[in-house]
C-alpha cells in the first residue's frame, strides 16, 4: 500500500509540475 501511495504522489507531483509549466508559458504569451 505504501508503495502505491508513494507513485500516486509521484504522479501528481508530475502532473502539477506539467500544469505549473503550462501556466507559465501562457503567462509568457500573453503580455500582462
Amino acid at each position: 500500500m505504501e508503495d502505491e501511495i508513494k507513485v500516486t504522489k509521484k504522479r501528481l507531483a508530475v502532473i502539477i509540475g506539467e500544469n505549473g509549466q503550462t501556466k507559465k508559458d501562457i503567462q509568457k504569451k500573453t503580455p500582462t
